[in-house]
């Protein structure tokens, strides 16, 4: 629907009680009843136009500021500035060498070249992280209750902890400074002890980072950055309304 409020929106109308705006990929959706009424609609879409313009603009922004990988492009390994090299070759390959991170294989598509990097990157945070992880666990006295490390490209999480004792890490996390990946590393054993985030458990925290809110205030504004030009790191913005 065209409108006069600088962007445009859908209705996506279903068996639903509630209204809700979501914002992805630069586009508005909004989900109604099937019966609401469509100048009450139109009132609330308006209600929350400049809301919704300020978002716009930051997705805007932040996607301009994701990384790209494309041959001469500049991204961070552990906070290290590296000139990505794309070569064609026979075979597979990444490596770094004289301050560049180098891709090569059958990458005539881009997303062959992505894919390599992010097998690679796993790689990277397997011999990076799950030595360290465990000797966190170990430091707090919960090794036996730390059963698996994963890596995993999530949506939305740089980690998670499980009551079952499994922790996953994000990969991208490898592309921040070394101490942010500490904090990360730590943040995530610490739900051995707490699993939850009570004032017991950023006390234990902080006992271990010291600087844990710089870094976690580091990573919320720099993370999306290491999308490499997707916005899954986006979360949709839900307004629920009731209606009737």
């Amino acid at each position: 629907m065209a409108t006069k409020l600088g962007f445009e929106y859908q209705i996506i109308r279903s068996k639903r009680k509630s209204v809700a705006i979501h914002l992805r990929n630069g586009q508005v959706e909004v989900r109604a009843p099937k019966k609401i009424d469509p100048k009450w609609l139109e009132q609330f879409v308006e209600s929350k136009a400049d809301w919704i313009n300020t978002q716009l603009a930051q997705q805007l922004k932040n996607r301009s500021e994701q990384y790209r990988l494309a041959d001469g492009e500049t991204i961070t390994f552990l906070g290290r500035k590296l000139q990505l090299q794309l070569r064609i070759a026979s075979r597979n390959k990444v490596y770094i060498e004289a301050g560049r991170l180098c891709i090569e294989g059958r990458i005539e598509q881009s997303d062959k070249a992505l894919k390599l990097f992010h097998s690679w990157l796993k790689e990277q945070a397997r011999s990076y992280m799950m030595p360290r992880t465990e000797a966190y666990a170990a430091r707090l006295g919960v090794e036996e209750s730390l059963q698996q490390i994963r890596f995993r490209k999530t949506r939305s999480k740089w980690g998670h902890c499980s009551s079952k004792g499994i922790i996953q890490f994000n990969e991208l996390i490898m592309l921040a400074p070394p101490e942010v990946v500490e904090y990360l590393m730590i943040h995530e054993v610490c739900h051995l002890v707490h699993m939850n985030h009570s004032r017991e458990y950023w006390k234990l925290v902080e006992s271990h980072c010291r600087h844990y809110k710089k870094t976690k205030t580091w990573l919320t504004e720099n993370g999306h950055r290491f999308w490499f030009d997707t916005v899954e790191q986006e979360k949709p913005y839900l307004n629920l309304v009731p209606v009737g």
